[in-house]
């Protein structure tokens, strides 16, 4: 069994269709794609449940490009999924993760810092009262 990535971009033809029938063309124009593509019969292609829910919720309304994961099969069926990043570069998340504890330090130190303006504020009302007797 063979996999590929392969990216579909629908904006061209799904704009030239009409609203209504949009979201079947964008499955049928996918499903021509996929078999050119793989060089075989459109009736050897199934789309996947999520990717087709996808189709219908999202792209058929952005009319983004399509990025999906083919597996062949021996037999010649082409089976199409969503695509998933899987291998996750070392880089970005490290990254998130200080975007994150960059976040949560700013938000301790702005809920600190009132308190302690608040203490301070205090403790000078305290000592201006303790010199006032």
């Amino acid at each position: 069994m063979a996999n590929r990535l392969l990216t579909v971009n629908i904006r061209n033809y799904i704009n030239r269709q009409p609203r209504g029938k949009r979201r079947n063309r964008a499955v049928r124009y996918i499903r021509e794609r996929i078999a050119h593509y793989t060089n075989t019969d459109i009736e050897n292609v199934k789309i996947d449940k999520k990717l087709n829910e996808a189709i219908f919720k999202v792209y058929s309304k952005t009319a983004l490009p399509v990025k999906m994961k083919l597996d062949i099969d021996n037999s010649g069926i082409v089976t199409a999924s969503p695509f998933t990043a899987t291998i996750t570069d070392s880089s970005k998340p490290a990254a998130d993760d200080k975007k994150k504890a960059d976040t949560q330090k700013s938000k301790e130190q702005k809920a600190e810092k009132p308190k302690e303006h608040k203490e301070s504020k205090s403790k000078k009302d305290s000592e201006s009262s303790k010199d006032s007797e």
